[in-house]
């Protein structure tokens, strides 16, 4: 991945962490300090190493995490983005509005 490809985000996290004088290992400690039920410090720092190079994008939890850790919003560090919102099953039409709009189309409207 050449540097023209990293998102901009990416650089956003490594530079406020930075900025904060902490290692990867800190940002991890600081994210656990914020809700222990996050996974172990050595496996967050590893996740945080592939946030920051851009392999991966953080769940919206994180981002909210992150912001709060570094004490900015979190539209600064992920700036023109959306959070990630899990998918969701195709929504299908509900077989009584189906059988309404069949009769509704059925219909005749008389003249005035």
């Amino acid at each position: 991945m050449s540097p023209l490809d990293i998102p901009l985000w990416t650089v956003r996290l490594r530079t406020e962490r930075k900025a904060q004088l902490w290692d990867v290992p800190d940002m991890a400690r600081e994210l656990r300090q914020l809700t222990p039920d996050l996974p172990d410090t050595t496996t967050l720092a590893k996740m945080i190493k592939k946030w920051e190079t851009g392999q991966h994008l953080p769940g919206a939890r994180y981002w909210l995490l992150y912001a709060r850790a570094l004490g900015i919003p979190r539209g600064h560090l992920f700036a023109l983005m959306s959070p990630p919102v899990a998918p969701r099953s195709p929504v299908r039409p509900s077989p009584t509005l189906t059988s309404w709009a069949a009769s509704a189309a059925s219909l005749t409207i008389p003249p005035h």
